[in-house]
């Protein structure tokens, strides 16, 4: 079993909208330790991990991207609209419709957001399965893999990982390993073949 940690910069983190209570401090947790030891985390603007990251980091460390504007237009019942207004009114950094104008329909401005998470990260995607499989998330874990930055999906079953063609999932050990959450790491499944 590989160790695995990020490298300093900008880690894109995505996530299930729906959260079990008990896990909000151990999201929160890992969030911040991975804001402090990377300098940035980027994120999005929807309820559940999003919405935790956003409530325990401090705003110097935010990238928000978001699907709405600066009034909350564009929003839609999974935007955590005044969580993202008050960080940005306290500092954090945003990307007001990082999925695109208001013309642009909602299922493509969220995964187009979550191409805009992603891509502006420099340092890897930190992926929360918490609630089963995740289209977002799923998205955001190719989409990094694609770009060829690493991904640390931390999972509370091993069936909730999603399939993506290319890669596989490897066990890995890392700080952010809990009782509840199983960390894996995305590796080419050519990786494999030259071990």
């Amino acid at each position: 079993m590989a160790n695995f940690s990020f490298p300093s910069g900008c880690v894109a983190v995505a996530g299930s909208r729906t959260l079990q209570q008990a896990l909000i401090p151990i999201i929160a947790s890992i969030s911040q330790h991975v804001a402090h030891s990377s300098g940035c985390l980027s994120v999005g603007c929807c309820n559940g991990v999003d919405q935790t990251v956003i409530n325990s980091i401090e705003p110097k460390y935010l990238h928000i991207h978001t699907v709405f504007n600066s009034r909350g237009i564009g929003s839609w019942s999974g935007s955590a609209v005044q969580v993202v207004l008050s960080s940005a009114s306290a500092g954090s950094r945003l990307t007001w419709l990082s999925g695109g104008s208001l013309s642009t329909p909602l299922n493509h401005r969220l995964s187009n957001r979550t191409r805009a998470v992603v891509s502006s990260a420099s340092s890897g995607l930190l992926a929360f399965f918490i609630s089963g499989s995740s289209r977002g998330t799923s998205l955001a874990c190719k989409i990094a893999a694609n770009q060829g930055l690493p991904v640390l999906a931390l999972v509370l079953k091993p069936s909730f990982l999603p399939k993506i063609q290319g890669y596989t999932w490897s066990t890995v050990n890392t700080v952010f390993s809990t009782q509840n959450l199983l960390a894996f790491k995305l590796e080419s499944s050519n990786y494999h073949l030259f071990r």
